[in-house]
């Protein structure tokens, strides 16, 4: 944990504290291997909600594939990387949707508050040594063509150590950003979907528009 990312997440708890009015949509966040993807999808069925993956709608809006988006972005203009998140937000504004926010998507203030502002924020977790090994498992079914939604693992060094550097990373901005914490690690996605249906009523007892 670095010293300067709790005020940062202070101020987080803080804005929280004084919003008044969220959108009646479900984000999923968290690190990659979590099973946002899986548990998104089977959640918006059992909704009948639209779902959103923002960074499937980032690639589709670019027109490249999710290997190529981060080469993509680093060499794009201001304006292009402003128009393609422009884009990503706008799809993530339908009035009740399940949406999947990339990794890194919470990671800034501006970003985490448009993401509290969308609806109950539920944070998919798992054990450090199981999202490696999901990740692995993804790496290999992309590399042999069996899938075709999923991040890359691009990253130098083991799996795990990759993965604990990048949670250590972030962890502090889903703590911040949550209205409920559930551990995927030994559950199957649909008790993953009972969870998070449980976990959403409260919010949308509290807030709505």
């Amino acid at each position: 944990m670095y010293a300067f990312e709790w005020p940062i997440a202070s101020t987080i708890r803080l804005i929280r504290s004084f919003v008044s009015e969220r959108g009646a949509s479900v984000v999923l966040i968290g690190p990659a291997g979590v099973g946002k993807t899986t548990v998104g999808r089977l959640l918006a069925q059992e909704l009948d909600w639209p779902f959103v993956d923002l960074d499937e709608t980032a690639e589709l809006f670019v027109g490249v594939g999710p290997s190529e988006f981060p080469q993509w972005f680093r060499s794009a203009s201001k304006q292009d990387r402003l128009l393609c998140m422009a884009a990503v937000w706008e799809a993530a504004q339908t009035q009740c949707a399940v949406v999947s926010a990339g990794a890194r998507t919470p990671c800034d203030l501006h970003r985490a508050l448009s993401l509290i502002r969308l609806g109950a924020c539920i944070w998919l977790d798992a054990e450090v040594d199981i999202i490696a090994a999901r990740l692995t498992a993804l790496e290999q079914g992309l590399a042999e063509g069996t899938l075709r939604f999923t991040a890359p693992f691009h990253a130098t060094g083991s799996p795990m150590t990759v993965i604990l550097r990048r949670y250590r990373r972030s962890k502090h901005w889903y703590h911040a950003l949550a209205d409920a914490r559930i551990d995927t690690s030994r559950a199957n996605p649909r008790e993953v979907v009972d969870k998070v249906i449980v976990e959403i009523r409260p919010v949308r007892d509290k807030y709505s528009r």
